[in-house]
């Protein structure tokens, strides 16, 4: 006869409870860590009619560190930061680059 306040027992040992807990975590993690690979560069037209790259690290863990590495890998021959060419977001890291 079993107790009615025991939880039940899994084959591995745990119970079912530490179980889907572990799986909200994990689930969670991995939301994150999508959320935290988002660093994208789109070509843009400035106020001046000249085509600059958009570059945004939007995520938890993005900074401005991996904008440059973005914008090294857009322009590999080098660029210049305006960001007065066009309007951007200032909540996420961003910036607005020239290609060399």
């Amino acid at each position: 006869m079993r107790d009615a306040g025991a939880r039940e027992r899994l084959p591995h040992g745990l119970d079912a409870a530490t179980v889907r807990a572990v799986k909200r975590l994990a689930m969670l993690l991995v939301a994150c860590g999508l959320q935290a690979c988002a660093v994208t560069a789109t070509q843009i037209h400035g106020n001046d009619g000249k085509s600059y790259q958009y570059v945004e690290c939007k995520g938890l863990f993005r900074t401005l560190d991996d904008c440059y590495v973005k914008a090294n890998e857009v322009c590999p021959a080098g660029y210049q930061i305006d960001n007065d060419a066009a309007p951007r977001d200032t909540y996420n890291s961003s910036m607005i680059v020239r290609c060399s």
